[in-house]
Formats: structure tokens, C-alpha cells, sequence
């Protein structure tokens, strides 16, 4: 006799196990067969369900990355060569300019390049641009993006028809160049 509690009612109930061997076993049904199959697999899809969540977060805490690539620390990765001073070459310099851009009077659009180094001198010099009566933008391009493209000279030819100086940074080449290792 097994006995068991009833969930709703919370009632003993006393049933009698049948097996095999018992007089009073009959025929199990094909549909108690079916459940009966059914739940032995739904237990080894559970028991290696579990088997690989362990097996997984194993391998996860076992990693260690290679001596010479590091790992991340916050914001900074802690990769050889990381804290080592950069420099920018005259040769890579030439690469940061600012473009002035105008429209004329006919409605032609006028962009000059000014290299980085020396942009603060010509820039000063250009009769096109007023700093003391006109308002001036600085339009500084994102990673990827170009003065040459058509958004940025839309922004230019905005601000210019609005009456303001127009100063944008090329910084394309300069983002996109390979440095050597």
C-alpha cells in the first residue's frame, strides 16, 4: 500500500501500487505506456539539460586569456604596450586639417584645407572669415565620417547660408590609417 495527501484537499488517500507480480495487475493501457515513455525522456532531457549548465560554467571560469593580449579593466585593457606614450609624426600630422567652408554670393560652395600645424595662422588671415561680427561653428566629424560626405557639407552649407563661419575637422584619413605593430 503506498499512501499519499490529496494537494487541493490536503486528505489521505491510501492506493495500492500494482506491479507485475500482484493478482489483481492488469494490462497497463498504451496510453499509460505512452506517459510512462514520456516521462523517462523529459528526465534525460532534464539530467542533460543540468549536465551542460555545469560543463559550460566550467569552461567559463577556466579561461584565461593569452599573456599578449590582457584583459579588460574598466574602460582601460590591460595590454602591453597600453600605458606607452604616442606620439603622432609629422608625416601622420599632415593628415588633421580643417576645412573652411563658405558659400558665395551665387550660391557656390567654397571649402579651402587648412593643415592642423598651421591653421591657427591662416585661418586668422582669411578675409573670408570674420570672427568679430560672425558667429563661428566648429563642426568636429565622428570616427568614421568625412568633411567630403554629404552630411557634413550639408551641416556646413546650413550654418553658411545662416551667416556663420564654418569651420570643419578631417580627421578620416588619419582615423583610418593603419599603424604598423
Amino acid at each position: 500500500m503506498v499512501e499519499c495527501i490529496n494537494n487541493v484537499s490536503g486528505e489521505r488517500l491510501r492506493s495500492r501500487l500494482l506491479t507485475a507480480g500482484d493478482p489483481s495487475y492488469k494490462d497497463v493501457s498504451l496510453s499509460n505506456l505512452a506517459f510512462r515513455k514520456m516521462e523517462s525522456v523529459t528526465q534525460a532531457t532534464l539530467l542533460i539539460a543540468i549536465s551542460l549548465l555545469f560543463l559550460g560554467q566550467s569552461r567559463v571560469r577556466g579561461f584565461e586569456p593569452q599573456s599578449d593580449i590582457g584583459y579588460p579593466a574598466g574602460l582601460i585593457p590591460e595590454c602591453p604596450g597600453v600605458t606607452k606614450n604616442a606620439s603622432i609624426t609629422p608625416v601622420t600630422m599632415k593628415m588633421l586639417q580643417i576645412i573652411v567652408q563658405r558659400v558665395s554670393d551665387k550660391g557656390q560652395v567654397i571649402r579651402k584645407q587648412f593643415p592642423i600645424l598651421t591653421a591657427h595662422r591662416n585661418i586668422a588671415k582669411d578675409k573670408s572669415i570674420d570672427f568679430k561680427n560672425r558667429k563661428t561653428v566648429l563642426y568636429a566629424v565622428g570616427f568614421l565620417d568625412s568633411s567630403v560626405f554629404p552630411q557634413s557639407q550639408a551641416v556646413g552649407n546650413a550654418y553658411s547660408k545662416r551667416g556663420y563661419n564654418v569651420l570643419i575637422t578631417e580627421t578620416f584619413s588619419f582615423l583610418t590609417y593603419i599603424y604598423p605593430k
